[in-house]
């Protein structure tokens, strides 16, 4: 390929090509079945995204990946003589391999090139670059070439607004490959504009708040006289970029720099990632250790393909740990509390990394009192696991953290309330000081499990109704998967508390607190069945658990991150159950024409279950379809004047059981009640 040709390409934001045309492999691989396993790194081809053309530039998005491929069929660059590049998205399984794909938004896309993307943290703002244009028409210059500029775009209500190209951007040279740090104040990027130290050079530009400033230079130590392209700047402060610089091992290699570090150097990923080939656009994940990256490496695909890696060894530079200093303080008398557990968890995006061991599900009734609703609730201290640490005599303890991360910190001492607090550190500090205060309870505290008087099994879902005998006052609550509940009655009072649940015999008792605010009590309440059997079904089959806080992408089927707690409490409730199945069923409001929302309902329900299976669910326990709009809720039926509310009441999404049996299983009550954490809605 000629000199001319493969410097178009790469100011068109494409991957240098080397020549390379393998058809589609034929050997039987899967995406289950890695390629190669060297170094203590396995890599995986992503073949469900993966042509017989080029796919490159992939992105972290919600659960799953934004990349550019030019498989679609549409109008020709003459440049590469191939379809412009197009913006595609794909959720991961459990695996992180990535499944089947679907053009991403149609505001980004247009009949031009599109590639290299980057996103906050929150996933409300886009970074992307694609072919110089105005209102969809290409702006090229005298000699017909159209550069590349960075845009940024804000999600809109219904897909993402239209781009805004930043003020660095020029019509005589190229910014593309954007990455943005965590903390979404410097933008990193590739450019052949002047004053560079070779063709293509990494530059960095700082938000001030008040807009972009003046790109910089990384200079000579990232940059050569050859070309750098495709940086991803990790959280941990690592860059990793590719170089044809730096002695690679033959076209693009992939490289890293310890930005933070006082005497930056560059390293050679080497084997497996590097190649004699072009090997490029590597990112990583929040731990280190996984990632994917584009290479035109034999065996492919296509000419360049998207490859999965896992990595034994963690691949950033991180040596700079954050110091912090948590005090532990009385909240009336401000003294020290020794001896208060700690444990302290980082966060992945919006979601534990200790996951389901931090989460217990709890089944509700819903208004309507016939269908189920489904929530997340917090485990109770003792099934948390070991303390991360212990407050010493002076309240005090260091805690090793990593810079722009996010933690939860949860701390218990027996006589005090349980406290949580969220901790998100983006500044550049090695030292930072955390005050909790602990209140001791103003009510006393019941904890309870509910049972069957069959094999100690827990009863999930009983409807415990809780009625002050003075003020006459009546409280529902529900038992969560495992049987508990949680109430905190007022101090000399008297209650009764009746428990009910579908196919067994109703209990009731009596329940008095005397003056102690810090009183903690604990009670077992044992129900009889009416029919054995019930004691295997802790669900009736043909229960509908109605899902109704899952929300999608712009008209699409990707799930947004935050918005699906419940079908991680689903996920949850069917880990623990081993033998429920399960039907899926979406639906939509009736605003569009029938057979798109057909369409879109079935790919929601297929996105469901694939999230659901990326918890680790078995695919032939879910059956997943859509309905579309033919059952809406309420009156909001087409030319009906409706509210964004009314319609959003009509999109749900329904969990049939449709098989569940069982065992029974001996469980132990010990001091367990967890407290009501909401996901809460986007």
């Amino acid at each position: 390929m000629n000199k001319i040709l493969i410097t178009a390409l790469i100011s068109l934001n494409l991957c240098p090509l080397l020549a390379q045309d393998n058809s589609k492999s034929t050997d039987g691989k899967s995406s289950s079945q890695s390629i190669e396993k060297r170094k203590g790194v396995e890599l995986w081809n992503c073949n469900a995204i993966n042509s017989d053309r080029t796919e490159f530039a992939p992105a972290f998005y919600q659960y799953g990946l934004v990349f550019a491929s030019s498989a679609k069929k549409g109008k020709i660059d003459p440049q590469s003589g191939e379809p412009f590049f197009q913006l595609y998205y794909a959720e991961t399984d459990r695996n992180y391999i990535p499944l089947q794909p679907h053009l991403y938004s149609q505001e980004a896309n247009s009949q031009y090139h599109e590639g290299g993307v980057s996103f906050s943290k929150k996933w409300d703002a886009m970074y992307y670059s694609a072919s110089n244009q105005n209102r969809g028409f290409s702006l090229a210059d005298s000699k017909g070439i159209s550069r590349m500029k960075i845009y940024e775009s804000k999600r809109g209500l219904r897909d993402w607004e239209r781009g805004v190209a930043l003020p660095f951007n020029n019509d005589r040279f190229s910014c593309f490959h954007p990455s943005l740090s965590a903390d979404g104040r410097t933008l990193y990027f590739a450019s052949d504009m002047p004053g560079g130290k070779g063709g293509y050079d990494i530059y960095k530009v700082e938000n001030t708040g008040k807009g972009w400033g003046k790109p910089i230079n990384l200079g000579s130590t990232i940059n050569t006289t050859n070309d750098e392209a495709f940086p991803f700047i990790h959280e941990s402060g690592t860059l990793f970029f590719a170089s044809k610089g730096h002695n690679s091992m033959g076209g693009f290699d992939v490289f890293k720099t310890d930005l933070k570090g006082t005497t930056p150097t560059v390293t050679n990923l080497g084997k497996p990632f590097n190649t004699e080939s072009d090997d490029l656009s590597l990112i990583l994940n929040s731990e280190g250790n996984a990632g994917y990256f584009c290479s035109g490496r034999e065996g492919g695909f296509g000419k360049d393909d998207i490859y999965l890696f896992r990595s034994e060894y963690i691949l950033t530079d991180e040596s700079h740990d954050l110091k912090a200093l948590i005090k532990v303080r009385d909240a009336v008398s401000l003294k020290q509390i020794g001896g208060a557990e700690m444990r302290i968890f980082e966060k992945s995006g919006d979601r534990f990394l200790a996951g389901e061991e931090y989460y217990d599900v709890r089944l509700t009734t819903n208004p309507n009192g016939k269908d189920l609703a489904i929530e997340t609730v917090r485990k109770s201290v003792e099934k948390l696991g070991k303390p991360s640490c212990y407050s010493t005599s002076t309240g005090d303890v260091q805690y090793d953290m990593k810079n722009n991360r996010e933690y939860l910190i949860l701390v218990n001492k027996e006589g005090y309330e349980t406290r949580e607090l969220h901790f998100s550190n983006t500044e550049a500090s090695d030292v930072v000081t955390l005050e909790i205060i602990l209140e001791k309870p103003a009510k006393p505290s019941l904890k309870a499990v509910v049972m069957s008087d069959r094999f100690n099994t827990a009863i999930t879902g009983a409807v415990i109704n809780i009625i002050n005998t003075t003020t006459q006052k009546t409280e529902t609550i529900y038992s969560n998967s495992s049987g508990e509940f949680v109430y905190n009655p007022e101090p000399a009072a008297l209650y009764t508390i009746k428990i009910e649940k579908a196919g067994y015999r109703s209990v009731t008792e009596t329940l008095s607190t005397d003056k102690n605010a810090s009183m903690l009590m604990e009670r077992r309440f044992v129900l009889v069945p009416i029919d054995s059997q019930l004691v295997n079904n802790p669900i009736e089959t043909g229960a509908v658990i109605v899902l109704e806080k899952i929300y999608y992408d712009f008209d699409k089927a990707i799930i947004r991150v935050g918005a699906a707690a419940e079908l991680d409490a689903l996920a949850g409730l069917m880990s623990k159950y081993k033998s429920m199945e399960i039907e899926l069923i979406s639906h939509t409001d009736s605003r569009g024409y029938g057979d798109y929302n057909q369409r879109l309902s079935d790919q929601r329900a297929i996105s469901a279950k694939q999230y659901l299976m990326a918890k680790g669910i078995a695919e032939n326990r879910i059956v997943a379809r859509g309905a579309g709009e033919i059952r809406l809720r309420n009156k909001c039926s087409d030319g009906v004047k409706c509210s964004e509310t009314e319609h959003q009441y009509n999109r749900r999404t329904e969990v049939i059981v449709t098989k569940i049996n069982e065992p029974a299983v001996k469980v132990e009550y010990g001091d367990r009640g967890p407290e009501v954490i909401n996901g809460k809605d986007n």
